[in-house]
């Protein structure tokens, strides 16, 4: 710790630069783990990694310089300049003075020292008396003990009398500077500065700990994350490319419907169509029996009127059998080997044949 206070610029660099080597090193190995894993860098992740090193860089950069202010005796409104475009640089101008206790201390023991060497020294030379070792009382030349604080004389007698407060006071020169209160450090508050130092390193330590922690943590929720992520992708892909599948499948599906619905809606036509030619040929061909005799001589009359007389056997019966057909009666034609004539046979309900001749005459010929 001496060794960064004595050297306050080495300090500011060694701060500013370790903390940022220890971040590219940081991206290295990540970038190196990820590489390893075939995994992507996650935009993101980056960002708000890169955030949190930012800010806690900026506590570190304020709390460094501020330590080397007060070592300088500086103020700390000093910290302001890191906000301004390279005010960074305002540490490294100032001297590198400290008013640390360690230099009091070494100044105020060279002012003792000489004010001590530049005091008088007491006459040798003089009455050569003994002198208590503890008390500085004077001892006689028969005295065992000291008669001020009864310490044995068996102790180097002084031969000189120990120099006192009043002695250095009053016999101190003109160019010795007298200590002060504030000079002068005791031993306890020494031990106070050395603590606050120790406990402000040991704060340091613990600050770098939680940023290396910080930094562990947040690459290890970076690599859960994108090994999370990279499976979503999977999983969308492989969704994807199926969807596509279906919806060319659908398509396909809805181009087969709507063939089949114009398939259907001309089937359909042709059935209506089909329908009604059935119904015109039914309500004009009903394919019914004569219902009596009656009904089928009052039919002869007027049909033998309406064909020639001038056509052959065959030709009436057919002529015939198209009016009977023509009205809807059932109407058969047939050859007779017995007369070698064609006769027509008709169906009188509900169980009649008769047949029929061309010109106009019938006869009952059995039962149906």
């Amino acid at each position: 710790m001496n060794w960064f206070k004595r050297h306050l610029h080495w300090s500011l660099v060694l701060g500013w630069v370790i903390p940022i080597a220890l971040w590219y090193l940081a991206i290295f190995i990540t970038s190196q783990v990820a590489s390893a894993q075939q995994q992507v860098l996650d935009e993101t992740v980056w960002l708000d990694i890169y955030y949190v090193f930012v800010m806690a860089y900026v506590v570190w950069l304020l709390v460094l310089v501020g330590w080397v202010l007060r070592q300088k005796g500086r103020s700390l409104v000093w910290l302001l300049l890191l906000f301004v475009p390279f005010g960074w640089l305002a540490p490294f101008m100032l001297d590198n003075r400290r008013n640390s206790v360690l230099f009091s201390t070494q100044t105020a023991g060279k002012n003792t020292l000489s004010a001590l060497k530049k005091t008088p020294e007491i006459n040798k030379k003089g009455n050569q008396m003994s002198f208590c070792a503890k008390c500085g009382n004077k001892l006689g030349e028969g005295d065992a003990f000291c008669r001020n604080c009864g310490s044995s004389r068996r102790n180097t007698p002084l031969t000189e009398s120990p120099i006192m407060e009043s002695h250095l006071a009053e016999s101190a020169p003109s160019d010795v500077i007298p200590l002060s209160g504030e000079q002068v450090v005791l031993p306890d508050m020494l031990q106070t500065k050395q603590n606050w130092f120790r406990r402000g390193f040991i704060g340091l330590c613990i600050l770098s700990g939680l940023l290396v922690a910080t930094a562990g943590f947040l690459g290890y929720q970076w690599n859960n994350t994108a090994s999370a992520k990279d499976n979503l992708q999977s999983s969308y892909n492989t969704l994807s490319a199926e969807k596509e599948g279906l919806i060319t499948e659908n398509i396909s599906l809805y181009s087969q419907v709507n063939t089949l619905n114009s398939q259907n809606s001309q089937k359909s036509s042709q059935i209506i169509n089909l329908t009604n030619q059935i119904n015109e040929l039914n309500a004009k061909y009903p394919q019914k029996y004569f219902t009596s005799v009656t009904v089928l001589k009052n039919w002869l009359n007027t049909a033998v009127n309406k064909v020639s007389w001038s056509l052959s056997g065959w030709d009436r019966s057919l002529a015939l059998q198209k009016l009977a057909l023509a009205d809807g009666y059932i109407w058969n034609i047939s050859y007779d080997d017995y007369t070698n004539t064609y006769i027509n046979v008709v169906f009188v309900e509900p169980e009649y044949i008769y047949y029929v001749w061309h010109d106009g005459d019938y006869e009952l010929r059995g039962y149906y």
